[in-house]
Formats: C-alpha cells, structure tokens, sequence
C-alpha cells in the first residue's frame, strides 16, 4: 500500500534510488567568537585533508589558531537520482516516489580543542559514498531541515560561495527535507 505522508524532522527513512552523483563538499567553521568562515568545493576531499587545509588557511589569512575554533563542520553532498520509494520507518509506510530526485549528505565534525570527531554516513569514502549508496540501491536516512517546496515539486537551491572559496553548489529535490545518510 501506497500513501503520499511527509516525513517530519529526524525521521528515519529507507530510500531506493538507482543513480547518485556527487555534487561537492561544504566546510563551515564556527568560531567562539561567534562568527564563521565557510569553504565550498566541488571536488572530493577527506575529512583530514580539510582540516589540515583550514587550519594552515586561517592561520595564513587571518592569524586564526585552533583555539579559536569551536568545531569545522563538513558536509559532503549528494545527488539521489531516480528515486523509485521510500518507507518511512516510524509511521511504516511507504511513499511510492517514481523517478523523483534527494538532496542526501555524509558529514563529518572536527573539535579542534579535544582532537575529537563526530561522523555520519561515509565521509571518508571518495565522494562521501555515492558509490556505495548507488551500489546499494537504498541508503538508510534521517530528515534534516526543510529548505524546499514541499512534495511533488522540484525545487533546486545553491549553497556556498563563501567566504574563502567562492564555489557556489546547487542540488535538486522533490522531497522537502535534506536527508541525512546513516551508515
């Protein structure tokens, strides 16, 4: 049975999609101060390699040490394509798609202060795990926040440009939340 239910924020979702592409990598670095410098590229790169980078930038550019910096947040982003369904898990329906596209995102969390990460879904796979999830045929998901027109429209948005890299990304979706890939 098929019903057209929303999926509300941190549900969990199964997504089947037959294509993925990777469309880029956004970095936002959250000081103490209360302000931040984001970074935006379309290419893949690991997590260390991020933090290695950011860090040597903002000390080269700005005198900024890792002191300064509450947590450098990288999201990686992905393209669902295709996407025939999804069961929503806590309502256990399911939502027949038919072809429609998903903004989906891996991420990691660097705590320069305790030399600590947080990780979700595949960042430190090339192309935060389009791959994989392809492959797969299904990613396992948690809604994040809306940022679209609700379901069945298409709708795109940009993101970055930011404040050191100037690359601006732009991903589409039918469905009205980002969707979190849990591994």
């Amino acid at each position: 049975m098929y019903v057209r239910c929303l999926p509300g924020i941190n549900d969990n979702l199964v997504l089947y999609l037959r294509s993925t592409s990777y469309v880029g990598l956004g970095v936002w670095v959250h000081l103490y101060n209360g302000t931040h410098k984001d970074y935006t590229w379309k290419s893949y790169h690991s997590p260390e390699w991020v933090v290695d980078y950011v860090l040597d930038d903002l000390w080269q550019k700005y005198g900024i040490t890792s002191d300064n910096i509450r947590v450098i947040h990288m999201k990686y982003f992905i393209q669902g394509s295709y996407v025939e369904d999804l069961y929503h898990c806590s309502e256990q329906e399911w939502v027949y798609l038919v072809n429609k596209e998903i903004e989906l995102w891996s991420e990691a969390n660097y705590y320069p202060n305790s030399g600590t990460w947080d990780n979700y879904g595949y960042p430190n796979v090339y192309q935060g795990g389009a791959q994989i999830i392809e492959n797969n045929g299904h990613v396992y998901t948690s809604t994040g926040c809306a940022y679209y027109t609700p379901y069945p429209y298409s709708a795109w948005r940009t993101f970055g440009g930011g404040s050191e890299t100037g690359i601006v990304l732009r991903i589409w979706s039918h469905s009205w939340h980002q969707q979190a890939v849990l591994s």
